[in-house]
Parts: structure tokens; C-alpha cells; sequence
């Protein structure tokens, strides 16, 4: 499926004509990433959008409206490999916000998505529509999200049978954090995923993070647990039946001043798969610098690292992203 000619330029032409209509500010962005795996898969995704209305239910900006209505446009091109296959995909797509009040914020994106597989043998083509929406509610100490994401799944890396196989998802996810003082905090997260290879998985996840004190340069402390279950096993992606993991987590966020900031997390669990009788253990650390004043041009450098150990196996993961915004 090729995006219309006509369907991008009254992307653009909205987006163009948004800061006419709107008492905020707009805001453009550009957003390099790249991952790569120890199972030879590897990609680079390059993204340009922007929106009428920069907008942050859980950090709000001090000139936001208490009430909007958001209009944007965002492209994507991906280019990656995998021991089979060389993939190129591009998506384009809308996106629509309203903000209810201060403390509820829809926002909803669609688009289309094609995909371009090649390998030795063969050139194969598939195409979707594109679909990701939520809904963000708070209150004083708490935040709750609900998510919907439509999509095809070679993205997070999933490419059972190289790109052959027209992998899709259907994922559903509720985010909950509260704070019960200055210095406790507690996040949870539950999701559903369906793959249109008929097999689906459910994820959870919680932590508990202290702070020994409520100063601002102490690190928090916590513990937390993860259960992770697919409907069935399938070749070319992860898929553990049944597993529960658990261990320490590490936060820690340094503010220089309002043009620099840095963070990083740390989390080492221990894993075990019930259905394959296997334990193993995991390690994720995340380190980002944020540069630039927020109300003007920043931009954020984070790099991420995954590794996870199973009987003898090794696999890891790197991910490292660049994003630049510019406020008008």
C-alpha cells in the first residue's frame, strides 16, 4: 500500500498552518534510533513530526491552556538486516489530541505502514494500517494510562521467518504509579499482546522505590517483579510459556541546572521459566543525558543495554536513541 500523494500533503499542510490557530507553542522534532541483537537483527529508524500543541499531561509546561485540542504529523523510515533478510519500511501518519482538563488527555495516531523485504531469493512487500492511542489521567500523586497500538510487529525486532511471515500485533496496556510520600513510589504496568499468527502474550510488572532521604541528589531503591506468559511457542521471536522474575531496582537522576540533566537506571532479575524448567538471569541499564532548556531547542541522548543469561546461552541487546526539539 503507497501513501497517497494527497494524504501527505494535507498532513503537512495542517501541521504548517497549526501555530495560526493555537495560543501555545508548537513544537517539531527529529528522533534517530538504532538497535541491534545478538541474533544478527539489526535497525536504524529515522523520524520527523511535530504538533500544534506541545503537550505533557504528567509534566506539564507553565503556559499550557487547560483545555486543547492538538493537530500533528509524524513520518518514519526504517532500514535494518537480519541473517536472511535486508528490510525497509516507512509510515506516515496523524495524530489528534484533546486535552479534557488538567488531569485527562486523549490522544489518538493513524496511519499507514509498508514494509520491503530482500533477501537472495526473493523481494516481498507488506502493508498495514497504523494505530496507537491513549488516554492519561492524574490526580495528585497519581498517574494511570491507558494504551491501544495497532501495528505491524518487525519494529521491536520480531521477524519470525525473516520478513516473510506478515507479523502483526494488537497491544492493550494499563501504566499505574503513585507516590505515597516524597520518598516512596510504586509503578505497575499490565499488557496484552496479539499476534496475527494467532498467539498472544500477557505481561506484568511492578516495582517499590525508596529514597533513604527525600533529598534531590539521592538515588531511590527499590525491588521489583515481572511475569511473562505466551499462548505458544513460535520460531523467529521470544516466547517464554511461563516465567517469573524478580530482583533490586536502581534510579538516579542528576539536574546541573535547567540546560543539563542525566539519569540512570539499573535492574538485575532473577528468571524462571515453569513450562521449560529453565532459570537464567537478566541485567538492564539505561543512561540518558537531556541537554537545553525545555522551553527552547534541547534534545536527549540515551543508551540502553540488555543482557540476559539461560543455561550456557547468552543474548543482549543495545539500543541507543537521539532526539532534537525545537518549541516555535
Amino acid at each position: 500500500m503507497k501513501i497517497p500523494t494527497r494524504f501527505l500533503l494535507i498532513s503537512l499542510t495542517i501541521f504548517a498552518s497549526a501555530p495560526l490557530f493555537c495560543a501555545e507553542k508548537a513544537i517539531i522534532g527529529a528522533r534517530f534510533s538504532h538497535k541491534e541483537t545478538s541474533e544478527a537483527i539489526s535497525m536504524n529508524s529515522y523520524q520527523l513530526g511535530g504538533i500544534n500543541h506541545r503537550r505533557d499531561l504528567f509534566w506539564p509546561y507553565a503556559d499550557e491552556e487547560v483545555t486543547s485540542q492538538d493537530l500533528g504529523v509524524i513520518a518514519t523510515l526504517n532500514s535494518g538486516s537480519s541473517r536472511e533478510y535486508d528490510f525497509e519500511g516507512q509510515k506516515l501518519g496523524l495524530s489528534f489530541g484533546r486535552k479534557y482538563s488538567d488531569k485527562a488527555y486523549f490522544t489518538l495516531q493513524a496511519g499507514f505502514h509498508r514494509v520491503k523485504g530482500t533477501s537472495a531469493r526473493e523481494e516481498i512487500v507488506h502493508s498495514s494500517p497504523s494505530l496507537e492511542s491513549s488516554l492519561k489521567l492524574k490526580s495528585d500523586k497519581t498517574n494511570h494510562k491507558f494504551s491501544l497500538d495497532y501495528d505491524l510487529s518487525y519494529e521491536d525486532l520480531q521477524l519470525p521467518a525473516g520478513i516473510n511471515q506478515n507479523l502483526r500485533t494488537l497491544g492493550l496496556r494499563y501504566y499505574f504509579s503513585h507516590s505515597f510520600a516524597k520518598n516512596q513510589k510504586i509503578y505497575t504496568s499490565i499488557g496484552q499482546k496479539f499476534y496475527s499468527g494467532s498467539n498472544s502474550r500477557t505481561q506484568a510488572d511492578s516495582s517499590y522505590m525508596i529514597k533513604p532521604s527525600e533529598s534531590e541528589w539521592m538515588p531511590w531503591f527499590g525491588f521489583g517483579f515481572e511475569y511473562l506468559s505466551t499462548s505458544k511457542n513460535v520460531t523467529g521471536y521470544w516466547t517464554p510459556r511461563n516465567q517469573t522474575s524478580y530482583g533490586p531496582r536502581f534510579e538516579w537522576s542528576y539536574w546541573q541546572n535547567q540546560y543539563f540533566s542525566s539519569s540512570f537506571g539499573s535492574q538485575v532479575n532473577r528468571y524462571y521459566d515453569s513450562s521449560a524448567k529453565k532459570s537464567g538471569w537478566s541485567h538492564y541499564t539505561a543512561l540518558s543525558f537531556y541537554l537545553g532548556d525545555r522551553d527552547q531547542m534541547h534534545g536527549e541522548i540515551e543508551f540502553v543495554r540488555m543482557d540476559s543469561t539461560q543455561e550456557g546461552g547468552k543474548w543482549h541487546e543495545n539500543d541507543l536513541n537521539l532526539s532534537f526539539n525545537y518549541p516555535f
